[in-house]
């Protein structure tokens, strides 16, 4: 937990207009991706985790701070959850989040247990309906290829 005093030196960075719903926007220096930053003791922190800390408790073990305004500089204790950093990746809006929330392939088939495969080195799913008929259309490609070159062979 962050002491009493701090409260007043992190409000100073930041601007709002009393209004609890709105953004609470970060003034005070940020990081390379816009998250705001404050320094503590020697230690630089970022200003969202201080304010979850500040005004909700303590950040449980395991999870991370998810802006649910998906405003990198707010500081809005209302606009913060502590979440798992599975359930913060499935909220974003990148291309990893889009694919993980995709219920069927591209073909649609629906992904299950039983109809997707995971590629164990890079967490890529595989809808297994897809990959069978591809291996079904690539082996009669080849057992006719060698059946013409058998054919060739023989002066058929």
């Amino acid at each position: 937990m962050i002491a009493a005093p701090t409260v007043d030196r992190f409000m100073s960075k930041v601007v709002w207009n009393g209004d609890e719903d709105e953004c609470w926007t970060w003034e005070g220096g940020t990081g390379s991706h816009g998250y705001g930053q404050i320094s503590l003791g020697r230690k630089q922190r970022l200003a969202h985790r201080v304010s979850y800390e500040l005004f909700k408790g303590e950040i449980p073990h395991g999870l991370v701070v998810d802006h649910l305004c998906r405003t990198p500089r707010c500081v809005n204790p209302s606009h913060l959850e502590a979440v798992t950093q599975g359930e913060n990746c499935l909220r974003g809006v990148g291309a990893c989040a889009s694919n993980a929330r995709k219920t069927h392939c591209v073909r649609g088939h629906e992904f299950t247990p039983e109809t997707t495969y995971i590629v164990p080195a890079t967490g890529h799913r595989t809808c297994t309906v897809c990959r069978d008929a591809r291996k079904a259309r690539w082996d009669a490609m080849r057992k006719s290829e060698i059946e013409n070159a058998r054919l060739k062979r023989e002066g058929k």
